[in-house]
C-alpha cells in the first residue's frame, strides 16, 4: 500500500511540472483511494479512553491520634542501583521502501565511426540499443528505444523517457501519443519520417515490482547526455522542441514550471531549443485552448526553420 500511494504521489508530482493543474478522477478510483485511507486508519490502534476516577464526598472526620515515641534514626548501608538501560524505540509498522536504482556508471565516451552521417547515426543507435546500463535496467517484458528519423532532419523533437506505450512497442512516441504526434508534425507540413523524434532514457524508469514508472535520476540523465550530444552534432538539426517539462530539465537543470517556460526560445549545444507541453498533456487537456498553447510553439519553430506558414495554419484552433 505504501509504494502504492508513493507511486501515486510521483504521478502527481510530474503532473503538476507538466503545467498540470486538474486531474479527473472517476467515482471508481475515489472508492480505492477511500479503501486505501480506511486501511490506514485501522492499522493504527485508538488509544482506549481512561475513565476519570469516581470521586465520593464523604463527611469530614476529626482523629485524635496519640504521639509516636521518637525513633532513633536508623542508618542503612548504601544500595548501589544499577543503571537502567536507554528505552528502545519501537519497531516502524510502514511498509518497506523500494530498493533504491543501483548507481549508473561513469558516462561513456562515444567513438562513432567515421563517415556519412546516417552511417553515424546508425552506429549511434546500435550502440544506444545494446547500451549494458540499459540492458540491466529495461523491466521484464518492454523495449529499450533510441530515435528514428533521418540524418538530414530540420527539427529534432525530444523527450525524457518513453511512455507506456513506448517501451511496449520499441518506439520514441507509440500509441496514441504517436497518433498525435503524427497530427501536429504533418500540419506543419513535416511528415513523422522527415523529422527526429528521440528519447533521452531508452528505457521507460520503472518502481520495484514494475506497477508504476519513476522520474529519472539525475545520474541517469548525465549517463545519457553524451548520447545526445552525439546525436545532435551527427544530425546538426536546425531546431530543437523539448516535449515536457522533464526533456527541459534535462536539458538546462531545474527550470520553471513548462506553463511558465514555453513558447520561449533557449539554446542547447549551438541549437534553438523550444520548450513546449508533452504530447501527453494535449492528450489529458483536449481542447483547443490546450491545442491552440501549443500551435503557437509549433508556429514559431516552422518560421525559425523558414517553413511556408499559410493564413490558414496561422488560424489553427482559434
Amino acid at each position: 500500500m505504501r509504494e502504492q500511494l508513493d507511486a501515486l504521489v510521483s504521478e502527481l508530482r510530474r503532473l503538476k511540472r507538466d503545467g498540470v493543474s486538474r486531474v479527473a478522477v472517476s467515482d471508481a478510483s475515489l472508492e480505492a483511494l477511500k479503501s486505501l485511507a480506511l486501511v490506514a486508519k485501522a492499522a493504527v490502534p485508538e488509544a482506549s479512553p481512561v475513565a476519570a476516577p469516581e470521586v465520593r464526598e464523604e463527611p469530614a472526620r476529626v482523629v485524635v491520634r496519640e504521639p509516636e515515641p521518637v525513633r532513633a534514626p536508623v542508618v542503612r548501608e548504601p544500595v548501589s542501583v544499577p543503571a537502567s538501560e536507554p528505552a528502545k524505540a519501537p519497531a516502524s509498522r510502514s511498509a518497506p521502501k523500494p530498493p533504491a536504482a543501483p548507481p549508473m556508471p561513469v558516462p561513456p565516451k562515444l567513438d562513432l565511426p567515421a563517415g556519412p552521417a546516417a552511417a553515424r547515426l546508425a552506429a549511434l543507435r546500435e550502440r544506444l540499443l545494446n547500451d549494458p546500463a540499459a540492458l540491466t535496467r529495461v523491466s521484464a517484458g518492454k523495449s529499450l528505444v533510441a530515435f528514428d528519423g533521418p540524418a538530414d532532419a530540420p527539427v529534432l523533437f525530444l523527450i525524457h523517457m518513453p511512455g507506456p506505450d513506448d517501451a511496449r512497442d520499441g518506439r520514441v512516441l507509440g500509441g496514441a501519443e504517436g497518433e498525435l504526434y503524427g497530427k501536429i508534425v504533418a500540419a506543419m507540413g513535416l511528415p513523422r519520417a522527415k523529422v527526429l523524434t528521440a528519447s533521452l532514457l531508452p528505457y521507460r524508469p520503472e518502481i520495484a515490482g514494475g506497477y508504476d514508472h519513476r522520474e529519472p535520476l539525475p545520474d541517469e540523465v548525465a549517463y545519457y547526455l553524451p548520447f545526445l550530444r552525439e546525436l545532435i552534432a551527427t544530425v546538426k538539426p536546425r531546431a530543437l522542441v523539448a516535449l515536457g517539462g522533464g526533456a527541459q530539465e534535462a536539458l538546462f537543470g531545474k527550470c520553471d514550471a513548462i506553463s511558465k517556460s514555453r513558447g520561449i526560445w533557449r539554446e542547447y549545444e549551438g541549437v534553438p531549443v523550444m520548450p513546449t507541453y508533452h504530447i501527453s498533456y494535449l492528450i489529458r487537456n483536449n481542447t483547443n485552448k490546450s491545442k491552440r498553447i501549443v500551435w503557437e510553439d509549433m508556429l514559431a519553430v516552422m518560421e525559425r526553420l523558414a517553413l511556408p506558414v499559410s493564413e490558414k495554419q496561422r488560424g489553427y484552433f482559434l
